[in-house]
């Protein structure tokens, strides 16, 4: 157990670290252009649906589940955004700009999909409907008159019916409200993740774990020739959905293998049980440093300060969020649950 809870936290650890990465590329620049870039966008978020799927427990019933994914999901949204747009505020403020605090308000109201103090933080909206999604197919699957074998196969079918349905309407340009089109698109990785968790010993130690070297290699040629930039905040792809969950499939299983070759890593391990806090506190932090770093001119150089700059900071800020506001960023719950199971 000890080993599966340290392989699965160093593949968070991982993820998150490339969400940063991610959000400090510039399009504009040689490295936002570059194929390495292209795939990590092909995955870098479907890998955290699929991590959260294998988590999946209905708990004590839809009323206990839903109050535990406000805890772990909404409540964190609320908070991070709060933190932000009040730090914004006040930087603003400092530097003569309360001008700017209006303008910025009236984007966030006109176009709120975008989030501008703290982008990455729709994430937890997308989850905590993905997760009710799941719930309710899960549910309406167990009660079919039929084996436990066809209800299996009932979700994995419906799953990815609504998953296609949502691609689609990102590919004809309807965007529904609070990242829900999103939500959809993403159910079948959510989906994915319990069902290796429960149908599989992918995250177990077994006979295929030698030739994990092998697996890595057609992985990532897999992934070469199907990635493609996934915009899953808006919804928006720019190849047919088969290409987008085999591109996200395969890059998703390139991690975990290679977090399972390697096991443990202790820092970015400790990321791994922290994402969350990283996820609602990099964008603010990388707001500061592009205010303060614009002397750098070399991009490469650039961007590794501010990777580097990220992860030292990161460290006291999780520290920080653990011992003051625990219930605030998901590690304690703010709503009391039922006692019961």
């Amino acid at each position: 157990m000890k080993q599966r809870i340290d392989f699965i936290d160093l593949t968070k650890g991982i993820g998150i670290l490339m969400v940063v990465a991610v959000h400090i590329n510039d399009p504009d620049k040689p490295i936002g252009n570059s194929d390495l870039m292209r795939m990590l966008l092909s995955f870098t978020m479907p890998l955290f649906y699929l991590l959260s799927g294998m988590f999946f427990s209905k708990y004590a019933g839809l009323g206990n589940f839903t109050l535990r994914k406000v805890n772990k999901l909404l409540v964190p949204f609320g908070f991070f955004l709060m933190i932000s747009y009040l730090f914004y505020c006040a930087g603003w403020l400092l530097r003569g700009h309360s001008d700017i605090i209006l303008e910025e308000l009236r984007k966030s109201v006109t176009h709120p999909e975008y989030l501008y103090f703290n982008t990455p933080v729709w994430f937890f909206v997308s989850l905590f409907e993905v997760s009710l999604l799941y719930y309710l197919v899960f549910m309406i699957c167990d009660k079919l008159k039929m084996s436990d074998k066809g209800k299996k196969i009932a979700v994995a079918i419906i799953c990815f019916i609504i998953g296609i349905v949502g691609y689609e309407l990102g590919f004809i340009g309807v965007n529904l409200p609070l990242w829900i089109d999103t939500s959809l698109t993403a159910l079948p990785f959510y989906y994915t993740g319990y069902f290796l968790n429960t149908e599989t010993k992918l995250f177990v130690p077994n006979k295929w774990d030698r030739y994990i070297p092998v697996f890595l290699l057609i992985l990532l040629v897999v992934l070469y020739f199907t990635a493609d930039k996934k915009e899953m905040i808006i919804n928006v792809y720019h190849r047919d959905y088969v290409s987008f969950y085999i591109s996200g499939m395969s890059g998703i299983l390139f991690m975990i293998l290679l977090s399972k070759l390697i096991k443990k890593t202790p820092l970015v391990s400790y990321f791994g049980r922290n994402c969350g806090i990283i996820l609602g506190t990099h964008w603010v932090v990388l707001w500061v440093l592009r205010r303060h770093l614009f002397f750098i001119t070399n991009d490469i150089l650039e961007y590794l300060a501010y990777f580097i700059l990220v992860v030292i900071v990161s460290v006291p800020l999780i520290k920080i969020c653990l011992k003051y506001f625990p219930r605030f960023v998901g590690e304690k719950d703010l709503f009391k649950l039922e006692s019961k199971l």
